[in-house]
């Protein structure tokens, strides 16, 4: 009894006592990127700042954003002229590869086309001489890549020794949108058939781009597809219905094949078609209506003949279908030639 009524004291006593609070020196770092680290003073030994020299092969400097430096060019791929007078191709980027595809796992990639007349000539301007390169610049995301090629100032060295065959690189230009790209190799790049892989198709969804006459861009999705045929004239009519009216389009795309078009087409095979050469179609998105008529129809005249367009069309056995269509509002007809910046790009899978 007598134990019991001291543990009972004891525990009173350990109640009423206030909590001891400890304060512990700490420095704090904050970094760039909001992390915060925090450290107990007592257990730092030795606290030195130093500068540390990195190499700037790569960089790529966003008009809004901060400057990514790459220490290296991990590979230089290259495809030669051909023949005399073709230019030569070079491609790089963050990723080691020895092809132009495996470039898109990486961050960024740089495709530079260098005419036969500049190519290890020393250095040119580029702004000056505008018809002898071409630079583009892919900022890669999920497989999918953002392309600028348009440059505004810049310039180019390009030289090969001889002796060794280490071509020296050196690149310094500025796009139309203020970014900065800069490359610095020296080495013998890796001759490849072709470069072009590094820049992947564009992956769309069930949508619609247009850009109008003063050149904005503005995208709409593709609802539902509906798909109709004229028992009076044979024409299948393929309408996309909009989820915005486009272009005065009242919420519908269309395009329209004649039967002898409509029936050339292959179920389960994907038909990749140049419209300007392809009788048969026709297309509508408000005011823009183009055509590819026959030239011995008698209506061809009046019609606005397109100059241009690439279109891809999937009819599958399922009851789905695959459209895509690529148009400039390009055109002729008896009145003479006609072009404008609207532009339309429609994508569309499924039934």
């Amino acid at each position: 009894m007598k134990k019991s009524i001291i543990l009972a004291a004891a525990a009173l006593v350990a109640s009423a006592s206030p909590m001891q609070a400890l304060d512990v020196e700490t420095m704090v770092v904050t970094l760039k990127d909001g992390t915060t680290l925090s450290y107990n003073v007592e257990d730092i030994q030795q606290l030195e700042f130093n500068i540390e020299h990195i190499e700037e092969a790569f960089t790529v400097t966003p008009a809004d954003g901060q400057k990514v430096i790459y220490s290296t060019i991990p590979s230089m791929l290259r495809v030669k002229a051909v023949a005399t007078g073709d230019p030569t191709h070079f491609a790089f980027g963050t990723v080691e590869s020895a092809t132009a595809e495996g470039l898109v796992d990486g961050e960024y990639g740089v495709w530079l086309t260098v005419s036969a007349a500049k190519l290890y000539n020393g250095e040119f301007n580029l702004a000056e001489s505008s018809d002898s390169y071409s630079l583009k610049l892919a900022k890669y995301t999920d497989g999918q890549a953002e392309v600028l090629e348009k440059v505004t100032e810049g310039t180019l060295l390009t030289k090969l020794n001889s002796k060794n065959r280490k071509v020296t690189l050196e690149l310094d230009a500025t796009f139309d949108d203020g970014t900065r790209v800069t490359a610095s190799y020296e080495g013998i790049p890796t001759d490849v058939e072709s470069v072009a892989g590094m820049i992947p198709a564009k992956q769309y969804g069930n949508e619609l781009y247009y850009t109008d006459i003063n050149g904005t861009e503005i995208h709409t999705d593709i609802e539902s597809l509906k798909v109709s045929r004229s028992s009076f004239s044979g024409k299948t009519t393929y309408t996309f219905n909009l989820s915005d009216n486009v272009n005065m389009s009242d919420y519908e795309a269309r395009l329209v094949l004649t039967s002898d078009f409509q029936d050339s087409l292959e179920k389960g095979v994907e038909h990749v078609l140049e419209m300007a050469n392809t009788p048969g179609w026709e297309f509508r998105l408000g005011n823009i209506q183009l055509y590819c008529t026959p030239k011995d129809d008698s209506s061809y005249m009046y019609m606005n003949q397109a100059d241009n367009g690439t279109m891809k069309i999937t009819i599958n056995e399922d009851g789905t279908y695959e459209f895509f269509v690529d148009i400039i509002n390009s055109y002729s007809n008896y009145m003479g030639t006609h072009t404008d910046p609207q532009h339309v790009i429609l994508h569309y899978a499924g039934k």
